[in-house]
């Protein structure tokens, strides 16, 4: 049945263009001439969302007006630039995963406010949930600011994320965590908003901030186990039903190691053998310290980085990103997996593999974690 669409609608649908086009604008400023221009509306409609904006303090004038120069002033006074108004409402990210919670505070300029790091004393979902709601209320509580001021707080979570059911489907690392209602635990809390994807996609969109929105990527981490993500125009590729992808459980050897997840051969399984020193943060974490080790253990090294020419190779073929990002928790460990691979796949290139393609090495930075994680929030208000 057709249903029209509702004048409310479309004012909501402008509010929110504008809006984004003020936080794209950044520091800089946007003025009201610039988003007729660029999106069409009619400047009296601009001129009243642009007003609405302001009295909700949203945003505010970029500095005074300037006078042009003397041999243009017949033309008038420069336009007034708008920004977003920093220290008016926040964001909340969170990214955890098995021993770890990071959680950070951040305005609506993307400025860092407040960040705090626990460790889980137990691996329970109980546990999980109570630190989580323990560390937004303290950051709340340390900013001196009233929890209506949180728009919402953002989650980057370990393993397959459900995006409609807003739970994780399968994540070993922490007890009863599986089809757990996380998100609405939270709301229930805090009275604040919460929103969640992937961990691995929050650093895969603030990653990819960094590249042509026409670029896309492919973002690998290995922490306690591996996951990635396809980054396409800024944003990641999710399956039909709304599930996030599980990179660690693409098949790579069949009739090998038993995986978590109950198959044998996954990417996962398969390096995580390989890594004698379980029960670290990190996989291959005391080698960190002594990568000359690890390259000189010839049978490790030569297996570990089969396995990874072999999973860079799939998501090559199947997805054929401009830039590969490999991340681990040492910048010098991620930089010898690169290198090691990049290598490796130079001698297997096929008539499938002639286009540009760029491996990269990069290291987990929380800060960047939690911003991606706080985004959520924004992009939700603003889809």
């Amino acid at each position: 049945m057709y249903t029209p669409i509702r004048s409310s609608d479309i004012r909501e649908h402008n509010e929110k263009l504008v809006l984004r086009m003020i936080l794209m604008a950044g520091a800089e400023g946007i003025a009201q001439s610039d988003i007729v221009t660029k999106t069409g509306l009619k400047a009296p409609t601009v001129f009243r969302i642009f007003n609405n904006l302001e009295r909700l303090n949203y945003i505010e004038m970029s500095g005074k007006p300037e006078e042009l120069p003397e041999t243009v002033k017949k033309k008038g006074r420069k336009p007034v630039l708008y920004q977003i108004r920093p220290n008016t409402f926040f964001t909340i990210g969170v990214d955890f995963w098995e021993n770890h919670l990071y959680a950070g505070l951040f305005d609506l300029t993307g400025e860092q406010k407040q960040v705090l790091t626990q460790n889980f004393t137990t691996h329970t979902v109980e546990h999980v949930l109570e630190t989580i709601i323990a560390s937004i209320k303290k950051l709340i509580a340390d900013a001196g600011i009233a929890s209506e001021q949180v728009l919402g707080v953002g989650i980057g979570a370990p393993g397959q994320v459900d995006l409609e059911s807003r739970s994780i489907m399968h994540y070993p690392g922490i007890t009863g965590i599986n089809n757990f209602p996380l998100c609405e635990h939270i709301e229930a809390a805090c009275s604040i908003p919460a929103f969640i994807h992937n961990n691995c996609a929050v650093l895969g969109m603030q990653a990819a901030e960094q590249y042509p929105i026409q670029e896309s990527l492919f973002l690998m981490i290995v922490r306690r186990g591996i996951n990635g993500v396809f980054i396409q125009n800024r944003t990641p590729f999710v399956f039909k039903n709304n599930k996030t992808i599980e990179f660690g459980h693409i098949p790579i050897f069949s009739n090998t190691e038993r995986c978590s997840c109950g198959a044998q051969g996954c990417l996962e399984a398969v390096i995580s053998k390989l890594d004698n020193h379980s029960g670290n943060d990190w996989l291959f974490e005391p080698y960190y310290a002594d990568i000359t080790a690890l390259k000189e253990n010839t049978k490790l090294f030569n297996e570990l980085i089969d396995v990874f020419a072999s999973a860079v190779q799939s998501i090559r073929r199947l997805f054929d990103p401009h830039l590969f990002l490999l991340m681990t928790g040492n910048k010098e460990f991620s930089e010898l997996l690169c290198n090691a691979v990049q290598k490796k796949l130079e001698g297997c290139t096929s008539i499938f593999d002639d286009g540009d393609f760029a491996l990269q090495a990069t290291v987990y930075n929380p800060e960047h974690a939690l911003l991606g994680a706080a985004k959520l929030v924004i992009e939700h208000l603003l889809s």
